[in-house]
């Protein structure tokens, strides 16, 4: 019975050891055109400022137009 246990737990080690190495080469390059940030408030406000805050930011680090 203790076999069996350690067959279940090196099967689940070996899975979770696969689904991660399959992370990177599946990723993609993003992004790769401009943006679009939207804000569901009146221009203005407290959350407009900080949206437009963020895509300055986005712009500095991803080098593409937001």
């Amino acid at each position: 019975m203790i076999i069996k246990g350690v067959i279940k737990g090196v099967i689940k080690g070996v899975a979770v050891i696969a689904a991660l190495a399959c992370g990177p080469a599946l990723a993609q390059d993003y992004p790769t055109k401009a943006v679009t940030l939207i804000t569901p408030y009146a221009a203005g406000g407290a959350t407009d400022g900080y949206t437009r805050a963020f895509g300055e930011y986005l712009e500095r680090v991803h080098g593409l137009g937001v």
